[in-house]
């Protein structure tokens, strides 16, 4: 679905803006009946980064795991439809808006990957976890 809207829209786009691409992402990321805990998304896109800053409202592991697999899905419609843009980098934050954990997810792991292959997806989602570290406070 995500490819099918970021695909109608790439021809408006230009090699330097990416804010229509940035609000669809935002939405995805807070539809509510995706069951995310997705507050507040910040996407930002340029050809160096993707970034993404939230709030999350996660109350157990299995909640966590829907957003960052919701995330991921996000960046690889971006990426493959704006191949020019580069490694995701996300930031969790608490209640209060303090960031309290990150993880990263590599352009080349998802660059060619099928999403149609479900080890290949476990095997990203994995990686992605994997990166993963708590912020200090």
């Amino acid at each position: 679905m995500l490819a099918l809207v970021l695909c109608a829209i790439a021809p408006s786009v230009s090699a330097t803006d990416y804010s229509m691409v940035e609000r669809i992402s935002e939405d995805m990321l807070t539809d509510r009946e995706k069951n995310l805990s997705i507050i507040g998304p910040e996407v930002k896109i340029n050809s160096s980064q993707v970034t993404i800053n939230y709030v999350s409202i996660s109350t157990n592991l299995n909640n966590l795991l829907t957003d960052i697999g919701a995330i991921i899905g996000v960046y690889w419609g971006i990426v493959d439809n704006y191949p020019e843009v580069g490694d995701l980098f996300v930031t969790i934050e608490d209640s209060r808006e303090k960031p309290m954990a990150t993880f990263y997810c590599l352009k080349s792991w998802v660059t060619g990957a099928s999403s149609d292959s479900n080890s290949q997806l476990e095997r990203l989602v994995l990686r992605v976890i994997n990166t993963v570290e708590t912020v200090p406070s």
